[in-house]
């Protein structure tokens, strides 16, 4: 069953994250520590008295806006027509056009019109007029604009009502949309789980959510690309070791990477 103070919860935790890292999201760490300290930024730069998200969030919940669209929500052919519809009506809020005819209320959001510095993959696949998939990849991009956007996808659907495969599966193809590389999906397909599983089970903890997301998607996508799977398997792992270990944070986060991409960003 649904628990929406969870799902509510993950939707602002994320859109809090990410105005609070907005201010700083093209610095480097050295400028970081110049203009806030050796603890980094600790609250929110503000614009106006407002602390403005990024595109991450703009897309996340236009992402829940297209789910929120489908009337079947078995149907795989809806759901991926409603995810491009609903990304594509955000890329003409970044681009100043308009839809011929919007269908996510979001449009209707002037504050979600700001252009945020959209990633460049994104409004290229998106601006091409064609549908991305794992089996026609548009580009080989692994970049994080997949799985920075994909949480709502583990929120929505109920593993008692759909398999947790087809769940992980639509997250991928939704990041496929964008991003051809079998880093940038899988990696949307793994924060797909994680969520999943936090929200529906009540007793999970989050490391025991990472571990089931580690062992399960490698079996499940090992047909649909094999040759990234070792490669996500031990960053992950990785990542598992070093949250539960005692390597100060800064200094485990230049063990696993900058985000950029999108296992790096997972």
């Amino acid at each position: 069953m649904k628990d929406y103070s969870k799902i509510l919860g993950c939707l602002l935790g994320g859109a809090a994250g990410d105005a609070l890292g907005y201010s700083v999201e093209f610095s480097g760490e050295d400028t970081i520590f110049e203009l806030y300290g050796k603890d980094g930024i600790q609250e929110y730069d503000t614009v106006r008295g407002k602390a403005l998200i990024s595109d991450d969030t703009q897309m996340t919940l236009f992402t829940a806006n297209g789910l929120l669209l489908t009337e079947n929500n078995q149907d795989y052919t809806e759901f991926i027509a409603q995810m491009y519809t609903a990304c594509r009506e955000w890329l003409f809020t970044q681009i100043s056009e308009e839809p011929e005819k919007p269908v996510t209320w979001l449009w209707n959001v002037p504050e979600l019109h700001a252009r945020r510095a959209p990633g460049n993959t994104c409004v290229t696949a998106l601006r091409s007029g064609k549908i991305g998939s794992i089996d026609e990849p548009l580009n080989n991009s692994k970049g994080c604009g997949g799985v920075m956007r994909v949480a709502p996808i583990g929120l929505f659907y109920d593993p008692e009502e759909m398999d947790i495969r087809e769940i992980d599966y639509r997250g991928a193809q939704a990041a496929a949309l964008t991003h051809g590389h079998p880093l940038g999906y899988l990696s949307a397909a793994g924060l797909v789980h994680i969520v999943n599983k936090l929200c529906y089970d009540d007793k999970i903890t989050i490391r025991e959510a990472v571990e089931d997301m580690i062992s399960f998607l490698p079996e499940f996508f090992a047909d649909i690309c094999p040759g990234a799977l070792d490669e996500f398997r031990k960053l992950m792992e990785k990542a598992a070791d070093l949250a539960a270990g005692s390597v100060p944070d800064l200094d485990a986060i230049h063990q696993l990477g900058e985000g950029w991409v999108g296992e790096e960003a997972l």
